[in-house]
């Protein structure tokens, strides 16, 4: 919701468009969680998937998919960025 409110600062339509993306993205990493990149430097069960500049950090949790964190692709991320 943060991203999306600081795309609309300057761009409204832009950050509805980004957010229904990102929420189908989301959709399909629910769908299809295998397709999401193991993070073991995180946890054993963390993984994620790029959107555009963005890393989507999420759990499979069997009958749901937990998003945990969407951070920017081009910063350092750490274990406590993701995890809390």
């Amino acid at each position: 919701k943060r991203i999306a409110a600081y795309i609309a600062r300057d761009k409204p339509r832009a950050a509805r468009q980004w957010s229904h993306a990102l929420r189908a993205r989301c959709r399909v990493l629910a769908s299809h969680p295998e397709t999401g990149d193991l993070r073991s430097e995180f946890a054993n069960e963390i993984r994620s998937a790029y959107f555009g500049a963005y890393v989507i950090f999420f759990r499979d949790a069997g009958s749901f998919t937990d998003i945990l964190r969407i951070v920017r692709g081009d910063q350092d991320i750490r274990k406590s960025d993701v995890l809390g």
